[in-house]
């Protein structure tokens, strides 16, 4: 990938911005402020205008958090009724 960074691609860029989008949205899953949030907006939106091919990200952040509620059900962050639903679904037999 530095071998072709010279030439003029987006791959270089859409790979940094797909590394800062999941930086972001490992600080948005442990801080989930208004900040964050819009942060996390605006630095999606600058990678999906960087490259479509990064479209997958959007789902694949919806089942990370998803996961991430999941997982941490008694210290979740997000006081949401998605939280509540995956907590209880945990706790069914």
């Amino acid at each position: 990938m530095l071998a072709n960074a010279p030439t003029v691609t987006l791959d270089v860029p859409s790979a940094l911005g797909a590394f800062g989008a999941f930086w972001v949205f490992l600080r948005f899953l442990s801080e989930p402020t208004r900040t964050n949030t819009i942060l996390l907006g605006v630095v999606l939106g600058i990678v999906e205008l960087l490259k479509f091919n990064l479209i997958p990200l959007v789902p694949y952040f919806v089942l990370l958090v998803v996961a991430w509620c999941w997982a941490a059900c008694d210290r979740v962050p997000f006081r949401s009724g998605v939280a509540a639903l995956l907590c209880l679904m945990r706790a069914a037999p």
